[in-house]
């Protein structure tokens, strides 16, 4: 059986409807959890923060918490998330027109970017009005 590999880190998936979802992938460093790696979507406007843990990734599966339920919204993006991650352009979701982008840095202030403008760009919207000095 190959194994896929979703690498530590923040993704954002675009929809074809025009919205997107920001995910944080990481590695928990200390306690009980230590060496497990966790999946949090971004929930709020600080996107270094405030992030919802919802679930284990595995060698082969997102794992959504049973507190989120099988048949969730939470269930349905760690499914678009490891499709997107480990197939690309071969998932069933970027056919549909799904789009996955990996996080970066505005080249102005160094900020995480994870709005797909900014990705793309390279900068930040505070950034982006400011004027070039």
């Amino acid at each position: 059986m190959q194994v896929s590999r979703i690498f530590n880190g923040v993704y954002t998936i675009t929809s074809p409807k025009g919205g997107h979802r920001t995910f944080s992938i990481k590695t928990v460093k200390n306690g009980k959890l230590k060496g497990s790696r966790i999946v949090s979507m971004l929930t709020g406007s600080d996107n270094t923060r405030d992030y919802t843990s919802f679930g284990f990734v595995k060698e082969n599966v997102i794992l959504v918490w049973s507190k989120f339920g099988t048949d969730s919204d939470w269930s349905k993006f760690g499914k678009i998330l490891w499709s997107m991650s480990t197939e690309n352009e071969a998932s069933e979701y970027y056919r549909l027109g799904y789009r996955i982008l990996c996080e970066k840095k505005c080249i102005r202030c160094n900020r995480k970017l994870t709005h797909p403008e900014s990705i793309l760009s390279g900068i930040g919207p505070e950034c982006g009005t400011r004027s070039a000095s």
